[in-house]
């Protein structure tokens, strides 16, 4: 069983993350990720909100309403999105970042020793994962995160099998 990674491995694959070239020409994508990733290894993830992004990682006013404007949303989507574009290319990887969608508090997970890295960021649960049989999760060898529909956390980070991408 794959213990939950240290602090450190965290903080190295953050690191390794914004040093890629997807993310290391978008300073508010990195601002984003790191502000997020330090208050959740540090314990206060109950703090991560859309006005504390805005206004403590992307240097938003202090009046900023997310109600109002969209720009942390947009930018958690972007993110999202590039952390699965990353985890898609990345040749090595020990540790995967995860921002499940409806969420900015990130989680991380230990990848297998024995994988080539390739991570797909599943988006919620619904009726067309639940078609796939366990004979057609066998061709896919690469790690996938999947989530549930109760809002769980996403299953560890596995070599599990999948013929369907969506």
């Amino acid at each position: 069983m794959n213990h939950a990674p240290e602090e450190q491995e965290i903080l190295n694959a953050i690191d390794k993350v914004k040093a890629h070239r997807i993310f290391n020409r978008s300073p508010l994508m990195c601002a984003f990720l790191t502000y997020v990733t330090l208050e959740t290894i540090q314990g206060r993830e109950s703090r991560i909100s859309a006005y504390s992004v805005a206004v403590d990682a992307l240097g938003k006013p202090t009046d900023f309403d997310p109600q109002m404007d969209p720009s942390v949303r947009v930018l958690a989507k972007r993110l999202r999105d590039s952390l699965a574009r990353y985890y898609d290319e990345a040749t090595d990887y020990n540790v995967c970042v995860v921002l499940k969608p409806g969420s900015y508090v990130p989680s991380f997970h230990r990848a297998k020793q024995d994988t080539t890295s390739r991570i797909i960021s599943a988006p919620s649960h619904d009726a067309a994962s639940d078609a796939m049989s366990t004979a057609s999760l066998a061709s896919w060898t690469q790690p996938v995160v999947y989530f549930s529909a109760d809002d769980s956390d996403p299953t560890d980070v596995d070599s599990k099998k999948n013929n369907h991408v969506a």
